[in-house]
């Protein structure tokens, strides 16, 4: 279990800061939110709140590299992919493990620190499922990642809880309002885990990790991506359309983003990795746009 060269400063190679970035942003939109509702969050519990996402999250970007080691042998480097670290250092595999279920462990532990500061104990909850989530995502027996159910975790967790925890920070639980809310950002969830998927799709195939892209191909994948882009650019304005701060105009214009990288990628019709890739990331790239977009005007209009 020893990092051997480099000393455990090598672990940081596994954290996808895309990815903490997205969850950051999927808080504080959720956050927003509750405010806009009527909440007033102490400082405390937004913080305490937001160490309870990030653990969780960062611990399961550990899980997943050391229980794909295996499978991840034959896939190629991705803008948005991991570091494939484990790879070529079986060594350093004990070591993730045990960082995952310590970062897990430092995630419940902030739970507690949230309720006594005030947060309620519906972040409890959210973060027992949310940390179990990522656990079943790629552990064995399990593996909801190869029994395609991976979408959908990956969908609840950024679409849904991610935010929620934002909610429940500002507003002391979810509401029925949030649901609503929250029904766009679970489609572009959707959407974000066939993007990430997309490039590995020969690799995936070889480990028998049959999440949807493996078993139906990037053709119709990449199509998938587009109907559900569309039905969230209609979905937000629709839903989002009274929030205080934002237009229905405005949710249009960043509803079209992913819409129109999702278009492109279907008349591309990448077969190839390395095209595949540049699509993928391209529409990761427009669901960031979206959320630091919602932030940003939520922020500004506040």
């Amino acid at each position: 279990m020893s990092a051997g060269t480099g000393g455990w400063l090598v672990y940081l190679r596994l954290i996808r800061p895309p990815i903490v970035l997205g969850g950051l942003l999927g808080y504080c939109l959720g956050a927003l939110l509750g405010i806009r509702a009527g909440g007033r969050p102490e400082p405390a519990v937004l913080v305490a709140c937001y160490m309870v996402v990030v653990l969780g999250d960062v611990s399961t970007h550990f899980s997943n590299a050391y229980y794909d080691a295996e499978g991840d042998a034959g896939s190629l480097p991705k803008t948005f992919g991991g570091s494939n670290l484990l790879v070529g250092r079986p060594d350093l595999r004990g070591g993730a493990l045990a960082a995952s279920r310590l970062l897990s462990v430092a995630s419940l532990g902030f739970v507690l620190v949230s309720v006594l500061a005030g947060a309620g104990t519906q972040i409890a909850v959210l973060a027992v499922a949310a940390n179990l989530l990522g656990i079943l995502y790629s552990a064995p027996p399990v593996r909801l990642v190869s029994r395609g159910l991976g979408e959908a975790s990956i969908a609840v967790g950024t679409g849904f809880m991610i935010p929620a925890a934002g909610y429940i920070a500002a507003a002391g639980g979810v509401s029925e309002r949030f649901l609503v809310l929250s029904a766009p950002l679970v489609i572009l969830g959707f959407c974000l885990s066939l993007s990430l998927e997309a490039p590995d799709m020969e690799a995936d195939r070889i480990a028998g990790k049959l999440n949807l892209v493996a078993r139906w191909g990037r053709e119709a994948s990449t199509k998938l991506v587009a109907a559900a882009s569309a039905a969230a650019a209609l979905a937000l304005p629709y839903f989002w359309g009274d929030v205080s701060g934002l237009s229905g105009a405005t949710l249009t214009v960043l509803g079209a983003f992913p819409l129109a990288a999702a278009a492109f990628a279907v008349l591309s019709r990448a077969e190839d990795h390395k095209p595949a890739d540049r699509l993928s990331s391209a529409y990761i790239v427009s669901l960031l746009v979206v959320l630091a977009g919602l932030v940003g005007l939520l922020a500004v209009s506040g």
